[in-house]
């Protein structure tokens, strides 16, 4: 069976846990394409009911329905 650490392993040259690594700010231009992804999901996520609406009522129209009425 394998636990898990919740601390890093120990090197065996020094048995001391490995120095961590500082997190490097972000450059202008990684931002930017972060920004850029993060917009294009959030319009495809607000997009999706306007479309599911879309669909549903061309599909209401091809089957001679209209507004307030449910069709089978």
């Amino acid at each position: 069976m394998r636990t898990i650490a919740a601390t890093p392993p120990e090197t065996p040259a020094t048995g001391k846990a490995p120095a961590k690594k500082e997190a490097s700010a972000p450059t202008p231009a990684e931002l930017t394409e972060r920004v850029v992804h993060r917009r294009a999901v959030e319009a495809v996520i607000w997009g999706m009911p306007a479309v599911n609406y879309d669909l549903l009522y061309q599909a209401l129209v091809q089957a001679k329905g209209d507004f307030n009425q449910i069709v089978y």
